[in-house]
């Protein structure tokens, strides 16, 4: 992949107004991002449908109309950044009511079959730096490191102590599009040097990053990141509402200054073309 320059300046999107009117206005995008709060997105591309970390009945933040049992019953594909409660989600549910592939570090899907969370006959097993097609040749996804935890716990039941089990590593992900429509999910981490790595050989556009701090990488270090390893144009702060924090992306505008990244304020149902 060619290197990219820095990108140039763009005016900051002053609150979720701006995303409504950018997505409304149209795009040359074959792709489109719906944000459901934390760190789960719904992706549309290819005319495919793909579910990001779902973490949605138990989500506080998470639209309502994404929390019916029949939301996503088109659904083609689930991408699991680890195992965490708040990211594994309904995964089991959805498995259960549609015909979705379930994408994920290998070791983190054979906890989920042991535990009959995810049938390994549902599962795309791979491991950093793997690209997987499974929903043909016109969308890529590729695993990328993330610097953060991961397990599984199990209710025990009957009163017992809760089980945990070990989830893998945990991981981002690149989602390219045929037509050239690239997206950065980062899943949980803090910052590290190997993001550079990632934005200036795959070319992300948009990239999902997590800025709450305690459990992830705070506003501070997600404005640090921005400007000293990710090379995108446009970022989407998440992983903070559920905490009960407010303006996280203000806070990262304030520290980023004049430097030329548009972090945009999306809320938990609005929509971002890729």
């Amino acid at each position: 992949m060619r290197r990219r320059s820095r990108p140039q300046p763009l005016a900051a999107a002053a609150g979720g107004l701006a995303v409504l009117l950018l997505t409304a206005a149209g795009s040359a995008h074959a792709a489109e991002v719906r944000f459901l709060g934390h760190s789960a997105l719904e992706i549309r591309a290819q005319e495919r449908t793909i579910l990001v970390d779902p973490y949605l009945s138990d989500n506080p933040v998470a639209p309502a109309a994404a929390k019916q049992p029949g939301a996503f019953e088109g659904l083609d594909l689930i991408l699991l950044t680890h195992g965490h409660a708040d990211h594994l989600g309904d995964t089991a549910a959805l498995v259960r009511r549609t015909d979705a592939q379930v994408a994920l570090n290998a070791d983190l899907g054979r906890t989920l079959a042991a535990l009959g969370i995810v049938p390994a006959d549902r599962q795309v097993r791979f491991n950093f730096g793997g690209t997987v097609r499974p929903l043909g040749e016109r969308i890529r996804i590729t695993m990328v490191q993330a610097v953060h935890s991961s397990s599984v716990t199990v209710p025990g039941g009957d009163g017992a102590p809760a089980k945990v089990r070990g989830g893998g590593a945990a991981v981002g992900y690149i989602i390219e599009t045929a037509d050239g429509s690239s997206l950065y999910h980062a899943g949980d981490t803090s910052v590290f040097r190997g993001m550079s790595y990632v934005t200036e050989y795959y070319e992300p556009e948009l990239a999902f990053i997590p800025a709450g701090g305690r459990e992830t990488m705070g506003p501070d270090q997600a404005a640090h990141a921005l400007m000293n390893y990710l090379n995108v144009r446009r970022a989407v702060p998440m992983h903070y509402r559920v905490t009960g924090q407010r303006d996280v992306p203000g806070r990262i505008r304030d520290r980023l200054g004049d430097y030329p990244v548009e972090v945009l304020t999306v809320e938990p149902g609005e929509t971002v073309d890729f």
